[in-house]
């Protein structure tokens, strides 16, 4: 009850003293953050807000570029296998003509008389051909060789096999158009060169070479 004495035992607390007031005191001067944001505040912004940034023309884009293929092309399949039909049949062929020349000079001799006659007239003898068809069965062992090389390489998504076997193609296109006159038999390759140089150089295919793995 309002009025009724303190229980007993128990202290009774004192009012402390006001404290003095010193003449000439001053209140602490606001921080400029607060007074930063009483600013804010006042102008319609809440407190942190920062000001608005002047407006900027959006940039334009740019075009994506045109995604590489990942997957082989079908012009570098075909020119392989161009290239292994071709080249892989004129190899077999090249080394059953060495092996028949150097295990059978008689059956060679009998053709040459028989077939090419003018080369006895010329003053050829028989070694002196059978020499010459290992020389020339040699160089198309070398040249086929170096072609199915360079198909392989040119499967593993090598840049140089690629421009290789593009020299190479157009070299046999060559030689096989100049033995024309002799027989049409030299169409066939010279065709599948042209058509190796060709697909060789499309644009999907130079597109797939530019990402070699190195």
């Amino acid at each position: 009850m309002s009025g009724s004495p303190p229980a007993a035992g128990r202290p009774r607390r004192r009012a402390s003293p006001p404290r003095p007031v010193r003449r000439g005191a001053r209140w602490p001067a606001p921080s400029p953050r607060r007074s930063r944001g009483r600013r804010f505040a006042a102008a319609g912004r809440p407190y942190g807000e920062h000001p608005p940034q002047p407006w900027q023309p959006p940039q334009a884009q740019r075009p994506l570029a045109r995604p590489v293929p990942l997957l082989r092309p079908g012009a570098v399949v075909t020119a392989f296998v161009l290239t292994v039909v071709m080249a892989g049949g004129l190899l077999a062929l090249s080394v059953m003509w060495i092996a028949m020349v150097g295990l059978s000079p008689d059956l060679v001799t009998r053709l040459i008389d028989e077939q090419q006659p003018e080369l006895a007239e010329a003053g050829l003898s028989a070694a002196d051909v059978r020499g010459m068809m290992l020389a020339l069965a040699g160089g198309f062992v070398l040249w086929c060789s170096v072609a199915l090389v360079l198909a392989g390489f040119l499967m593993a998504r090598r840049d140089w096999a690629r421009r290789g076997l593009m020299v190479v193609a157009a070299l046999s296109a060559g030689a096989s158009l100049a033995l024309l006159g002799s027989t049409t038999l030299v169409l066939v390759p010279a065709v599948a060169a042209l058509v190796t140089v060709a697909l060789l150089r499309r644009v999907e295919v130079r597109r797939w070479f530019s990402l070699e793995q190195h």
